[in-house]
């Protein structure tokens, strides 16, 4: 049994079984359908061209603080096998 028993559930199972990128792979698509319908939601209530202008706006908002976050971070680039940062 592992220390926290996450390995005895038919869903702790899965999730060994699966590799890391399948799982952020699953999780990203799910937020995008998630996206997708609310964008839905609000096209219903407001107009097309608002919608998609909004989307638009939100999306390069999100990727903006995601890069100041990532500055932020004080890394250099993309670490390999060794977790060391490659320059």
């Amino acid at each position: 049994m592992d220390r926290i028993g996450a390995g005895t559930t038919t869903l702790g199972l899965l999730v060994r079984a699966m590799p890391l990128g399948t799982v952020l792979s699953t999780g990203l698509m799910t937020f995008q359908g998630a996206g997708m319908a609310l964008a839905g939601v609000v096209a219903e209530f407001f107009a097309l061209t608002a919608t998609v202008t909004a989307a638009g706006v939100v999306g390069t908002l999100c990727v903006l603080a995601l890069l100041r976050e990532v500055r932020l971070s004080g890394e250099r680039g993309p670490k390999g096998e060794t977790e060391l940062t490659v320059i």
